[in-house]
């Protein structure tokens, strides 16, 4: 019965040096805020690591929101593509390229399904084909119109 309480004190006192690291002769002290926490509240949630390596939840985390962040910035950099596909489309039900222009006898307003139409502009469009040969524009005055390589 002696040496159980021995062994319950060599346990003890084995288990908290190992949790302590150990004093090594070139060992520097970190100044407090330098070092990433085990512990980080973030917009994720909470991240937990021990020595800045991330714990299994949290690698989960990150990664998971990495790949919403890659899918949103796909969705995003597609917007412009579908509306000029969209307009090409359109245009086309009016006529052929190179051949038709459009003119809007109104200004745009909240019910126009255009990407970003201004308000205070006439519009004009056109879907051209460029070709190996010249091309003339004509337009009339004050118009707001481009050219566009899609």
């Amino acid at each position: 019965m002696k040496t159980l309480p021995i062994i319950a004190l060599t346990i003890t006192l084995v288990g908290s040096a190992a949790a302590q690291p150990p004093a090594m002769k070139m060992t520097t002290e970190i100044p407090e805020g330098i070092a990433t926490p085990d512990k980080l509240e973030t917009s994720l949630g909470t991240l937990t690591s021990f020595d800045g390596v991330p714990d299994d939840k949290t690698t989960r985390l990150v990664y998971e929101n990495l790949a919403l962040q890659r899918a949103q910035h796909a969705y995003l950099s597609s917007i412009q593509i579908s509306s000029m596909y969209a307009m090409e489309q359109g245009l086309r039900k009016f006529g052929p390229p190179n051949t038709t222009a459009l003119l809007f006898e109104d200004l745009m307003d909240s019910k126009a399904l255009w990407l970003t139409p201004n308000t205070v502009s006439v519009y004009m469009a056109a879907w051209m084909e460029m070709e190996d040969e010249p091309m003339v524009l004509e337009t009339p005055p004050h118009v707001l119109g481009f050219i566009n390589d899609a």
